[in-house]
């Protein structure tokens, strides 16, 4: 009779990637107005599969143009869009911040040419992103700088990222001022009750001369949709809003350039009231 004693089976190592929250950068982007929209468009789906198509795109052009970061991921349902940034250590946050709010700028402007406007919120916080799932408290706290801070069209800057920031640049080395490696104050914008919000018009006029054709795309694209929300009130606020901010990021580079005959920029690209419906302050 054998009466030897049998191993156990020994179970292998799972080789499954452990599921657990990263802290991360986080941007909540949505389409404004995209139910009206919809109701506008609501016998053409074609129409409003190419809007989609076109905000997806250009919200990934990273990985089309073979930048793609591996720290980064992108879900995207319906008008909705969220990235993430992996932060990997205290000393790569600042400069993953600087590129997330540049990213965000070219597809404010990228968008805005293609007669979508968009706003959202950028945060730091605790998430799960991968392929099928995206959840964590960093997500909710994203999502809630869209929906109750947001309101217009802006991407708003969560307080801590500012928090972090000065932190940063009080932090900074010699070289690091001098090479300007971390400058992130053209990129960001204060509204009167110190709301940050990204400054996505920044990249017009950091030169001299600004890029005229988007700077009048820009006002065309506002003045057509006052136009057409004129009877709602609720839409309508947002363009007008949209319209202070543009006009004052004329009117802050017409001051470099006032006193050239040849380009009174200010005159060409302010939008006045009478191309507005309703009544605003400049």
């Amino acid at each position: 009779m054998n009466s030897k004693i049998k191993q156990p089976i020994r179970k292998k190592a799972s080789s499954k990637r452990t599921t657990s929250y990263k802290e991360s950068l986080i941007t909540y982007i949505d389409i404004m107005g995209f139910q009206n929209f919809i109701e506008d468009n609501c016998r053409n789906a074609n129409t409003v599969k190419k809007t989609l198509d076109t905000l997806h795109s250009i919200t990934k052009t990273g990985r089309k143009k073979g930048l793609w970061d591996l720290n980064l991921e992108v879900t995207s349902f319906s008008d909705l869009i969220i990235r993430s940034y992996a932060i990997q250590d205290e000393k790569s946050m600042a400069s993953i911040i600087k590129k997330e709010l540049n990213e965000i700028k070219h597809i404010q402007l990228e968008l805005m040419k293609k007669d979508i406007v968009i706003r959202g919120g950028i945060t730091i916080g605790d998430i799960f992103h991968s392929d099928k799932y995206v959840f964590g408290t960093g997500l909710v706290d994203a999502y809630k700088l869209e929906s109750e801070r947001a309101v217009n069209p802006r991407i708003v800057i969560d307080q801590r990222i500012m928090k972090l920031l000065h932190e940063h640049k009080s932090k900074c080395t010699p070289f690091e001022r001098i090479t300007g490696q971390f400058v992130v104050k053209g990129l960001i914008a204060k509204s009167e009750n110190g709301t940050c919000f990204v400054n996505y018009l920044h990249e017009d006029i950091k030169e001299k001369f600004p890029d005229l054709e988007t700077l009048v795309a820009h006002k065309k694209l506002i003045i057509r949709n006052a136009i057409k929300f004129e009877n709602n009130t609720r839409v309508l606020d947002k363009y007008l809003w949209l319209a202070n901010y543009h006009n004052n990021i004329v009117e802050l580079q017409s001051k470099k350039i006032r006193g050239n005959k040849n380009m009174n920029i200010f005159d060409v690209l302010k939008i006045l009231e009478k191309d507005m419906p309703g009544i605003y302050d400049v």
